[in-house]
């Protein structure tokens, strides 16, 4: 945990990190720089399949790991620009039935992306925007 800490991991390697567990087949349930009970959980996972401590907390070289294996870019901001419409207009434009909107989200949680629920809100527009 301590040796973790001290590597300075920031915001965008904390999601590459979950990108890349989840692109392996380790369950983060959704890539938002947030690294609480699933993300140990797959990093624990994912250190066990290389017989490794599990101790579910990166050290160095693993991080160096899966930040070399997956992608690492930078992310954009998650405001849509001035002028374009907001998230129940593009929705709405968009002419999706609920049905589809779950099967996007859903593919876009299985790709490591936080999507949000249902309605396009503030997390499905950017998210879409990544991909």
């Amino acid at each position: 945990m301590q040796v973790e800490a001290r590597l300075g991991i920031t915001f965008v390697q904390r999601i590459a990190v979950q990108r890349e567990l989840t692109r392996l087949g380790y369950r983060t349930y959704g890539a938002d720089g947030v690294w609480g009970r699933n993300t140990r959980n797959a990093i624990a996972n994912w250190q066990s399949s290389r017989a490794e401590a599990e101790t579910g907390y990166l050290t160095e070289a693993q991080l160096r790991v899966l930040l070399r294996s997956g992608t690492v870019g930078t992310l954009p901001d998650d405001t849509l620009p001035t002028g374009t419409l907001g998230g129940a207009e593009v929705e709405a434009s968009l002419g999706l039935t609920r049905t589809e909107r779950v099967t996007i989200q859903r593919q876009l949680t299985s790709l490591g992306y936080n999507a949000g629920t249902v309605s396009y809100t503030h997390l499905t527009l950017p998210t879409i925007l990544r991909v």
